[in-house]
């Protein structure tokens, strides 16, 4: 981990310890970089807000979690992989879905969702029969309501199933990209 990576990530744990004990909407960069020990122009340096720190933490764990997954020999085992990985994230996305953030908190689990999608397809499936258009209606279909989902079961007092929810995911995405030919 390079110097820059590694004052990221220092700023973004400081950020995680603060959420601890404060709204989000009551962080400030100057908080943060107190927490830290950092200079607001580093801060600045790294992130352009509060939120573009959240935004890179999921996007380090969710992209790290997608690029494993897409090698894995088994979607759907990928797919659980992934959904846990989410499902670990459920307090801080609690808080972020119930602040001012809650639209930029979607975007960036959008975001997130379509890319590991996007790297399964691109690994498993390249050679499919379907065109740009066609894939990316796909993967935006799904990943709509798989972020629906996961937004519901955040907030539920009952445990999200994973293996379940990697179960019925793989039957109704990979069955339908798999079975193409029968349209």
């Amino acid at each position: 981990m390079g110097i820059r990576d590694a004052t990221k990530t220092m700023l973004a744990q400081a950020l995680d310890d603060l959420l601890k004990t404060t709204p989000l909407q009551k962080v400030s960069v100057k908080s943060l970089c107190e927490q830290c020990g950092a200079e607001r122009q580093t801060f600045y340096y790294h992130f352009k807000d509060i939120l573009d720190v959240i935004e890179w933490t999921y996007e380090i764990d969710l992209v790290e979690t997608a690029k494993k997954c897409s090698e894995m020999r088994d979607i759907q085992a990928s797919i659980k992989m992934f959904a846990d990985e989410i499902v670990k994230h459920y307090p801080e996305m609690r808080r972020l879905l119930s602040s001012k953030y809650r639209t930029e908190t979607e975007m960036i689990l959008l975001r997130s969702l379509r890319k590991f999608f996007g790297l399964i397809i691109k690994a498993k499936y390249s050679d499919i029969d379907y065109n740009e258009t066609q894939k990316k209606f796909i993967v935006d279909f799904f990943v709509c309501g798989m972020v629906a989902y996961f937004i519901e079961h955040c907030f539920s007092s009952q445990a999200t199933d994973t293996e379940t929810f990697s179960k019925e995911i793989y039957k109704l995405v990979i069955s339908r990209i798999n079975n193409k030919g029968s349209d």
